[in-house]
């Protein structure tokens, strides 16, 4: 069955949202089981298809995960998968961790996340580290901090000023089950539902350069820059039944 397992791995690899270059550090023995959004996985097509000499077929999730981090500090799941007989896993990530090796609950992952030298703290639970990881769990912490610490401070050199949304306006939406207001922090949305954003689809700027040449009544569509931020983050899913246009705030 080895031929079957590296090529699995390697289909499965190819979707995996986190980078080429990431490297696992931690990696728990299982755990994420009890997390709502692998258990809502379970018994569906993850997407991968193998074939192989030993076996065809779509691949299907279980229900069971472990949780990783790796080298960035960017806290996954790696949700198991059955592949023609074979179990592997794939990536859904979580969240990234802070210096201080946390990171606060949101989007499909509601709970606090804490990595100590014991395992990882979800809430009040603790998943322990796997046993071999067990004598270099120390310095793998150290060196984890020091690089979010220095990732952090590259990213903050190297961002823009942010502009800032002082027209005094806003963007209402109405649906039939749901109204909100968008004033600033566009940005927020994408990372609320933890969804990547590369190209800055949501970027803070899109709203402020959209509200400082618009007037209280213009509509946004769907195919405008902000209309587009809102359909990928999830705030509008069906612009037949949503409306949403410039309004006054104070």
């Amino acid at each position: 069955m080895q031929p079957l397992r590296c090529l699995t791995l390697l289909m499965i690899a190819a979707s995996t949202v986190l980078a080429a270059s990431s490297r696992t550090v931690l990696q728990t023995e299982g755990g994420a089981e009890t997390e709502a959004a692998i258990q809502a996985l379970k018994g569906k097509p993850s997407g991968v298809t193998v074939t192989s000499p030993h076996g065809a077929g779509a691949c299907t999730y279980t229900g069971r995960g472990d949780y990783v981090v790796d080298d960035a500090g960017q806290l996954s799941v790696f949700a198991e998968q059955v592949c023609a007989g074979e179990a592997m896993q794939g990536s859904r990530p979580v969240c990234s961790l802070s210096k201080d090796l946390q990171c606060a609950p949101g989007g499909r992952f509601p709970h606090n996340y804490e990595v100590t030298r014991a395992g990882l703290k979800v809430d009040a639970r603790l998943v322990p580290w796997r046993a071999t990881m067990a004598p270099s769990i120390p310095d793998l912490l150290q060196a984890l901090q020091q690089r979010i610490a220095a990732g952090q401070a590259l990213a903050n050199a190297q961002m823009p000023s942010r502009s800032t949304n002082t027209s005094g306006l806003a963007v209402s939406c109405r649906a039939p089950r749901s109204t909100f207001m968008v004033r600033s922090q566009l940005s927020n949305l994408m990372t609320y539902q933890q969804r990547l954003d590369p190209e800055g689809v949501c970027a803070d700027r899109v709203l402020d350069d959209f509200l400082a040449h618009a007037q209280a009544g213009d509509a946004v569509a769907a195919n405008s820059p902000v209309g587009r931020c809102l359909q990928a983050a999830g705030k509008v899913t069906d612009w037949s039944v949503t409306s949403c246009v410039v309004t006054t705030h104070h």
